[in-house]
């Protein structure tokens, strides 16, 4: 079982670095069929949707990267980087950076509260 939870993290670390990859390069197409093939074998991991959710921010698409990061929040309610997302983007004037995945939150000074930064550090 433990091999198994390493490899899903795994796979979800690679995801999340050619999703990156492939954003800086202005990939969208291949991005969008990436991602949309990762929710098609992982129909309950909420990785996906939030990095969806970023590509279609990035591509103008404001209302449905917006149900992206609200899916991956359904889909686990503690994915940090969907909620981040939700309230970075769901401002009227976002400024610094999205996030790809839990590490990309320490750094977010919201309402998130104690409880959960302290997480964060595990």
């Amino acid at each position: 079982m433990m091999r198994l939870v390493k490899k899903t993290q795994i796979d979800r670390k690679l995801l999340i670095n050619q999703t990156k990859a492939l954003l800086a390069k202005r990939k969208y197409n291949d991005c969008f069929e990436l991602l949309a093939d990762d929710m098609k074998k992982n129909p309950h991991l909420p990785e996906p949707h939030n990095l969806m959710g970023i590509l279609l921010e990035e591509k103008g698409d404001h209302l449905l990267a917006m149900k992206h990061f609200r899916v991956a929040l359904d889909l686990d309610p503690t994915y940090l980087p969907a909620e981040y997302n939700l309230e970075h983007y769901g401002s009227f004037s976002p400024s610094g950076h999205c996030a790809y995945d839990k590490k990309d939150c320490l750094h977010h000074h919201s309402s998130l509260g104690v409880a959960n930064r302290l997480f964060l550090r595990h």
